[in-house]
């Protein structure tokens, strides 16, 4: 498993519009969102961290222009792969 720190909003954008379960973890130094991919075979967690809450949406409205589609938002503590833990 790769995991990959996103450094831009476009970027996250690109790759979880429309299409893609997204984790959320909220803390004191903002919120950060992991998107899990998988590539040739290889699984890949993305990770993008803001300050701010992002504008994320799971139901596609043609008309709405705002936020981002996903197919679905999680709230989670962790991630871990085989007992270890990647975030906290």
């Amino acid at each position: 498993m790769i995991q990959v720190q996103l450094k831009n909003l476009e970027d996250f954008k690109r790759l979880v519009n429309g299409q893609s379960i997204v984790f959320m973890k909220k803390s004191t130094d903002g919120f950060t969102y992991y998107v899990l991919l998988k590539q040739f075979e290889v699984e890949i967690i993305n990770v993008f961290k803001s300050k701010n809450p992002l504008m994320l949406t799971e139901n596609f409205d043609p008309g709405e222009c705002e936020g981002i589609c996903v197919g679905s938002l999680v709230e989670i503590v962790s991630i871990s792969v085989h007992g270890r833990v990647l975030h906290e």
